[in-house]
């Protein structure tokens, strides 16, 4: 018998303490790949994602920069450093548990993230899931651009872009639970079966609340 439940997880602050894509960047000033000023940058637009008013294509224009040109080849080993170093440290235990148990279960299990798919993909490997969405970037000839394709996985995006990958699916997913900390995934959590605050902050909170989703506390 097929099992038709999905297990959907956002990445930061919901999987792991901390924001992958702040993370990644401040690994490539590390790297001198990047300059200094990037993290002022990211630091002022990541304010704008907490208010829920980020503008994703800029985001993705200042922080995509530094690959431009760069092999994808490369930046896939710097990836590699960039989760032992700065990623599997802070991996919420609850979280990997939690995964865990969906395995047991049979249950499909997904990452969506508003973080670039390359960093997305490459966690999701790490923790043995097959399935990721994050915000698609472009390569030209195994070369990043510095350019995102199609529509962001972000607030809606992410909806949206589920709904795309589901209908390319031979199995109807007929039930499915989504784990999130940002208010931003409002409208993933209300279209999943089943909604899981993770970590709320406050208008996430008042929200499952509201809707009498389950909210739990997941700490290094």
């Amino acid at each position: 018998m097929e099992n038709n439940t999905l297990a959907i997880f956002d990445l930061d602050e919901t999987l792991i303490c901390g924001d992958s894509s702040s993370l990644w960047n401040e690994f490539l000033i590390e790297k001198e790949i990047a300059p200094k000023s990037l993290q002022d940058v990211e630091q002022s637009l990541m304010e704008d994602y907490y208010r829920g008013e980020l503008n994703i294509y800029k985001y993705m224009e200042k922080t995509l920069h530094p690959l431009i040109s760069l092999d994808t080849k490369k930046v896939d080993a710097l990836l590699n450093e960039f989760i032992s170093t700065k990623i599997i440290k802070i991996f919420y235990p609850d979280a990997i548990d939690c995964i865990k148990k969906h395995k047991e279960n049979g249950h499909k299990i997904m990452i969506i993230s508003a973080t670039g798919e390359h960093i997305v993909k490459k966690i999701a490997e790490y923790l043995d899931i097959s399935e990721s969405i994050g915000i698609q970037v472009e390569t030209i000839n195994h070369k990043f651009t510095g350019k995102i394709l199609g529509t962001p996985s972000y607030k809606e995006g992410k909806v949206i872009r589920l709904k795309h990958w589901l209908e390319n699916q031979c199995i109807n997913y007929h039930n499915s639970v989504a784990y999130s900390d940002s208010a931003n995934d409002i409208p993933l959590l209300n279209f999943a079966k089943h909604a899981v605050a993770v970590n709320p902050n406050q208008q996430l909170l008042k929200y499952s609340k509201s809707k009498n989703w389950l909210v739990k506390t997941w700490k290094l």
